[in-house]
């Protein structure tokens, strides 16, 4: 059986407090949550529920101390602020084939990821086995507050560099 490399920190315990940039891609990276227009994102429908179902995350998990405190929906990814307060069990990632943990940065994102799929796939019936998202997503750490202030940023000018972004595609399926 294949083993899949583990992308996240080894070692590091995924409940401790702290912030986490998570960033979580449609699958082939395709434009399915909208465009871009004029430097600034225009949702289609699956955008929408992107958008609010991270609210939605923010109202279920309020008691749990998780908050997503920034975020943006592109039109083929999610960028976040994930930020993590209080006791938890402690995770590692080589903890990562065992079963999910309550109140992990991969727990938090598997239940994002099923929320806006669910939702997505009731639109139409056309869409009800279409897959929405990329296996596994991206995380970095923020260490300090220099870190989280240029991720934030980062965030907030995503739409502005569209055409310079990674997850850029011309809509020929071209990076």
């Amino acid at each position: 059986m294949n083993k899949r490399k583990t992308i996240r920190l080894q070692n590091y315990d995924y409940t401790q407090d702290g912030a986490y940039f998570i960033t979580i891609c449609s699958k082939d990276k395709k434009p399915l949550f909208g465009a871009i227009e004029g430097h600034c994102v225009v949702y289609n429908r699956a955008g929408e529920i992107a958008c609010e179902e991270i609210v939605q995350t923010n109202i279920i998990r309020q008691e749990q101390n998780i908050q997503i405190t920034k975020f943006i929906v592109m039109p083929n990814h999610v960028h976040m602020i994930v930020e993590l307060v209080g006791s938890r069990r402690a995770v590692t990632a080589n903890e990562r084939f065992a079963a999910p943990v309550k109140q992990s940065v991969s727990t938090i994102v598997r239940a994002y990821k099923a929320a806006v799929t669910r939702r997505i796939r009731m639109l139409d019936v056309q869409l009800s086995n279409m897959q929405v998202w990329q296996p596994r997503f991206y995380d970095h750490v923020i260490r300090n507050e220099q870190d989280y202030l240029k991720i934030w940023q980062y965030i907030d000018s995503n739409p502005l560099k569209w055409a310079e972004d990674c997850y850029f595609e011309d809509g020929h399926g071209t990076p």
